[in-house]
C-alpha cells in the first residue's frame, strides 16, 4: 500500500466516523416524534419538554450503540 492509497483509507475511515456521528433528520408526519401526539403536519414536536425527551433517547441509544 504506497502513501496516496494510505491517505484514501485514512479519508474514508474520518468520512464514515463522521457520518456515524451525525444527529438523524427528523421527519415530519403529523405526530409528536416523543409522545405521539397528533400535530399540525409542519411541527415535529408538541412541546419543548417532548423535544428534550426526544433527544435524550436518542443520546442514550446512541451511547448503547443502537
Amino acid at each position: 500500500m504506497d502513501d496516496a492509497e494510505r491517505a484514501e483509507h485514512h479519508e474514508q475511515m474520518a468520512r464514515d466516523f463522521a457520518l456515524s456521528l451525525r444527529k438523524p433528520v427528523p421527519v415530519r408526519r403529523g405526530r409528536c416524534m416523543s409522545c405521539g401526539k397528533a400535530l399540525e403536519p409542519e411541527l415535529i414536536y408538541c412541546d419543548r419538554d417532548c423535544l428534550i425527551d426526544h433527544e435524550k433517547a436518542i443520546a442514550a441509544r446512541m451511547r448503547n450503540g443502537k
